[in-house]
């Protein structure tokens, strides 16, 4: 098994197209075009997850490579609505805390119920109550989350 867990630098950003900053998106597929011919990589278990600017980055990543992740969990982020039919029909488990001043949780909430009204998508969406923007510090703990990771395959 592999992690790899890159890191925007200062003045980079993850999955925020309207911004001054330069994507760090590019690095991050280069660790893994690097991983995958460096190594034995599953092709059919690849994911992506990252939290907070790293979920906008989440939904940027399965975006700019729709047949590469076998699923997907961004945290405490979320993705417009508008662009349901950028993403991938993969599994994506979304979580937010109900308490996060720093990325309300409508920016979640919003783009799962409109991933689950349109029919479109396969998202599941998980609130924790009480929870301010450190959701990772609960999500990234739980083993029934990477057990249901861990499932996922790229169909």
């Amino acid at each position: 098994s592999f992690i790899v867990v890159p890191i925007a630098p200062p003045q980079f950003h993850w999955g925020r197209p309207q911004s001054n900053f330069m994507s760090a998106t590019p690095f991050a597929f280069n660790s893994i075009k690097a991983m995958r011919s460096n190594y034995n990589i599953d092709q059919d278990r690849i994911y992506v997850s990252g939290y907070s600017m790293g979920g906008f980055g989440t939904f940027s990543a399965v975006t700019h490579a729709p047949d590469l992740f076998a699923a997907a969990i961004p945290l405490c982020s979320g993705w417009d609505p508008k662009l349901l039919n950028t993403l991938p029909n993969i599994p994506i488990w979304l979580f937010h805390g109900d308490k996060d001043t720093i990325i309300p949780a409508k920016y979640s909430r919003n783009f799962a119920k409109a991933a689950n009204d349109n029919n479109q998508l396969n998202v599941q969406y998980t609130e924790l109550r009480n929870i301010g923007h450190n959701v990772w510090d609960y999500v990234y703990s739980d083993p029934e989350i990477w057990a249901w990771l861990l499932t996922q395959r790229r169909k």
